[in-house]
């Protein structure tokens, strides 16, 4: 293994680029979305991790547009399956051949899989960086379409005297 970077290999740097940045993008629209149901961003989901904020807007995304609700529940899975692609982009070394004029260019991420005895490691190929890039880009998009589409979770105080008291 050895850092290097070559001018070859800037579409890979697009690539992964643009997939962390859509990711980004990903993680605050689920923070925005958790605050503005709360009003606040004083709740504990909200520094959680991504799939916790996925889960937790996943369960309260309103059931009354069946279709919707359908396409919603795609985005997330869509997202808890984006971040873990993340995690590999995020821990992967490069995997570079060299040309014969000395040039190293990258040829894939070299993804460890330690708990597989049986595949040990994948090579993550340009295509699939650039698929979800593509991809990442539209579920983030879709995501940040989501606001204003969660019930308020702030809780009302009743007061005495209110209906439902005596």
């Amino acid at each position: 293994l050895k850092a290097s970077w070559n001018p070859s290999d800037a579409d890979w740097a697009s690539a992964v680029g643009r997939f962390m940045l859509n990711m980004g993008t990903i993680e605050a629209t689920t923070r925005i979305l958790i605050g503005q149901m709360h009003n606040t961003d004083q709740v504990p989901v909200y520094s959680g991790e991504l799939s916790e904020r996925i889960s937790y807007l996943r369960k309260r995304y309103p059931r009354d547009d069946l279709d919707a609700h359908s396409a919603a529940m795609n985005v997330f899975s869509v997202c808890e399956r984006l971040a873990g692609f993340r995690n590999i982009v995020a821990h992967s070394a490069n995997v570079s051949v060299q040309t014969e004029d000395g040039q190293m260019h990258t040829v894939g991420l070299l993804a460890l899989t330690p708990r597989n005895r049986a595949k040990m490691a994948e090579i993550v190929s340009f295509d699939e960086v650039h698929g979800r890039a593509e991809e990442s880009a539209k579920v983030g998009n879709a995501l940040i379409n989501m606001q204003g589409k969660f019930p308020s979770q702030v809780k009302t105080p009743s007061l005495p005297g209110s209906a439902g008291t005596s």
